[in-house]
């Protein structure tokens, strides 16, 4: 029954005015809510203008504490798996119906486009999309800042000690690095597969996204060859000054490799 009435509802707010604007249907549904005027076409402008921004504010609230009271969870119970699996499926349904209840209006919007008009109005979802996936993208940016911002400092803190735990800690930031690259790539993927498209829009990508390590590897690379220099100048220790050596040759190894593979990249994207 009550799936029924959703579908009636639904159908109710799609039918085209002419043929629903006078059909007697009563309109005040929530009591807590002003009413809206008489008939289909009343009924509609009640549910887009007062239910429905109604309910909306009522779901930010309900997720905003549910994200409150599983992050209270997350910091309280870290070494209970069970919680700490509980807590992330929650989040992850939470974000996922919080992008449900953004686009409703939208989807609602592109099936609806109006008397003419074609069947599928495709604009309002794309705006929805978009904004969805800058969202995910802000909120990404967020979380590897902060995931890079910890691991650095775990290395410094763990120089010269616990030598499993810097390689898992190293392990993770270059997991960090390819997760940015899958999303930075994204966009250029799928528009690359859209029909008529052209490939070098994943070529062009592909490139920026090698510049981009390349600035990070010559920034590494510049460092490397500072500190070696330095422990080669103050070390009256053999044993650092051959680590210094090594270190000195590792890099210079790193950067050929390095280049080497960015020209390979580059001659294949040119064929």
């Amino acid at each position: 029954m009550s799936l029924f009435l959703r579908l009636a509802l639904l159908g109710l707010l799609i039918l085209p005015e002419p043929a629903a604007a006078y059909i007697p249907v009563p309109n005040c549904l929530l009591p807590f809510l002003p009413c809206g005027d008489g008939g289909v076409e009343g009924l509609n402008a009640y549910f887009w203008n007062t239910a429905f921004p109604f309910l909306r504010v009522s779901f930010v609230g309900i997720a905003l504490l549910m994200f409150v009271y599983y992050g209270i969870q997350l910091m309280l119970a870290r070494q209970q798996e069970s919680v700490q699996s509980e807590a992330k499926s929650a989040y992850e349904m939470a974000i996922f119906g919080c992008v449900l209840v953004m686009l409703a209006s939208m989807i609602v919007e592109t099936f609806t486009p109006g008397i003419p008009g074609a069947f599928i109005k495709p604009e309002p979802l794309i705006t929805g999309l978009t904004a969805v996936i800058f969202y995910f993208k802000a909120a990404l940016t967020a979380v590897v800042i902060m995931r890079i911002t910890i691991q650095g400092v775990r290395l410094v803190l763990l120089e010269g000690q616990a030598e499993g735990e810097m390689e898992k800690q190293k392990k993770q930031f270059f997991n960090s690095l390819l997760g940015v690259g899958l999303v930075l790539l994204a966009n250029a993927i799928v528009a690359a597969a859209y029909p008529g498209a052209r490939s070098g829009i994943l070529a062009t990508e592909i490139v920026g996204f090698a510049n981009f390590l390349l600035v990070l590897a010559g920034g590494a690379a510049v460092l490397a060859f500072i500190a070696a220099g330095v422990m080669m100048i103050v070390s009256f220790d053999e044993s650092l000054k051959d680590r210094a050596k090594k270190t000195m040759f590792t890099t210079v190894l790193a950067i050929v490799v390095i280049l080497t593979s960015y020209v390979l990249v580059n001659y294949f994207l040119a064929l």
